[in-house]
């Protein structure tokens, strides 16, 4: 089974290598394979998986091809992901949410997908319109996939009026 998923995620990785990056010169692969090694060593594993699709395209040579598919496998086991159940007061699903992760954006909604993310502590902010942002902070470890977390967004319907 393991065999066949790996088989499975490489044949999609060359599919959408071949397509993205069909045009990649020699010195394009070996740059981008030397810059992915340099950014797996400083916990920068999102991008290190973009420039490991460069090198792994069909247009780069068989041996760094190679080297940049067996990265790509590693990498992939080591890029933590997150799930977000981001839900109302009433417990109801949302998704027009947009997700901000350390002030950069990660997210325009919230999907049914685990969203890929680099290791570390990490601040998430969560902005709907009608209701204050929420802001959540949240460890991820290296290979820690498809971690859940729910947060709830309070409407202003839903905030309670004071009485006079």
């Amino acid at each position: 089974m393991r065999y066949r998923a790996r088989c499975t995620t490489i044949a999609a990785l060359t599919v959408v290598a071949g397509l993205a990056h069909a045009d990649v010169s020699k010195q394009d692969c070996v740059d981008a394979n030397t810059k992915a090694q340099a950014l797996e060593r400083d916990g920068k594993l999102r991008a290190a998986k973009e420039a490991l699709l460069v090198c792994a395209s069909a247009s780069c040579p068989t041996i760094v091809k190679d080297d940049c598919t067996q990265q790509l496998d590693a990498v992939n086991r080591k890029l933590p992901s997150i799930l977000f159940e981001v839900k109302d007061a009433d417990g109801n699903d949302v998704t027009a949410v947009a997700i901000v992760m350390d002030g950069q954006p990660l997210a325009d909604q919230v999907g049914a997908a685990a969203i890929p993310v680099d290791p570390g502590d990490h601040v998430f902010t969560f902005t709907m319109s009608g209701s204050a942002p929420v802001t959540r902070r949240f460890l991820l470890r290296e290979g820690d996939k498809d971690r859940r977390k729910r947060v709830v967004v309070v409407t202003a319907m839903h905030v309670a009026l004071p009485t006079h």
